[in-house]
């Protein structure tokens, strides 16, 4: 049987235009500025720009008016015009058969803006937030891409109204409520931890203690698919050495995923220290090409003359190695 799937296709893509408070007076009535063509994100061939009438139409002289158009048809499109730091706005929803441009917007009156307080630095800022939906069918061989994203375990926690906790992380007398079978399936200690006669089975309280609550606290976080905002690397690595114990590999290969992302001049010794003692090979390359890239300036950090010197070796072999 063959099978086909209707859907909407949805893009959403946005352009801000800053116009000279002179060109309110200085253009001629009726004569226009536009963007160049933008692409919508997850459509490189949507393209779409704005044009603005500083000086107003016709018409309508001594408004700013504003128009759109789109390169492909049928659309609906929503578009939110604005003049940033106002409550200036003006919202157009349109089902185009064809493609074409969108009847001039009058957005404000040159009376009414000056007013508004959106002039700043003799400029105004036009803002255009617009969303196209597009209709398409979709062939058997696609229906994976109309698969809504998979929740995480958090998402499907949160809206639960009972409490299926079995199992305490104790951490210097502050307690985390955790689930045995999550830990279970994520861990390889864990299962083995509560699938054996063990006291942390019979009593389900597991104490830890060789970390700080907020480090264990960060890693059973993150394994439950709550993000961690706001952290630096120490923090991280702190996170890492937790999942590290308990073998969580998705975790960790995440969390390192992030310091690698995230390595700098302020960060490297601690993460070289890390990639080091926790035999992170990935970790330990990206270290060794930012020494050599900055060679002077790390060599005269604090942090890294009081590395390990089995650290420091290590680092500056592997430095040495990507230069061969």
């Amino acid at each position: 049987m063959h099978r086909f799937v209707m859907k909407t296709d949805s893009y959403k893509s946005s352009i801000s235009l800053d116009v000279d408070k002179a060109l309110l007076t200085a253009t001629v009535i009726g004569q226009s500025l536009q963007t160049p063509n933008v692409s919508a994100p997850g459509n490189s061939s949507l393209t779409w720009g704005i044009r603005c009438f500083p000086a107003g139409v016709t018409t309508e002289p001594e408004k700013v008016f504003i128009e759109f158009w789109i390169n492909q048809a049928p659309m609906n499109v929503v578009a939110d015009f604005t003049i940033r730091g106002t409550t200036i706005k003006h919202t157009v929803e349109r089902t185009f058969d064809v493609t074409t441009t969108v009847p001039r917007i009058a957005l404000v009156s040159h009376t009414d803006l000056l007013a508004s307080g959106g002039i700043l630095k003799d400029k105004f800022v036009v803002q255009c937030a617009i969303t196209f939906k597009k209709a398409s069918v979709v062939t058997s061989e696609n229906l994976k891409a109309c698969v809504t994203a998979p929740l995480v375990a958090q998402a499907l926690l949160d809206v639960t109204n009972h409490d299926a906790t079995d199992v305490n992380m104790v951490v210097g007398g502050r307690s985390l409520p955790l689930h045995r079978g999550y830990l279970c399936m994520i861990s390889p200690v864990f299962h083995a931890m509560f699938t054996h006669d063990t006291k942390e089975a019979k009593s389900g309280i597991v104490t830890v203690k060789d970390f700080q609550f907020e480090a264990v606290e960060d890693a059973m976080n993150f394994c439950y698919g709550r993000s961690l905002e706001n952290k630096n690397a120490t923090e991280i690595i702190e996170a890492l050495k937790v999942v590290d114990k308990y073998d969580i590999k998705g975790a960790i290969i995440a969390l390192e995923d992030w310091l690698l992302a995230n390595l700098n001049d302020n960060n490297v010794c601690d993460i070289a220290d890390y990639a080091w003692n926790y035999n992170s090979e990935k970790l330990l390359q990206k270290c060794a090409e930012h020494y050599n890239k900055t060679l002077t300036k790390i060599a005269s950090d604090p942090k890294f003359v009081e590395l390990d010197p089995t650290v420091v070796s290590g680092l500056i072999k592997a430095a040495a190695n990507l230069k061969v």
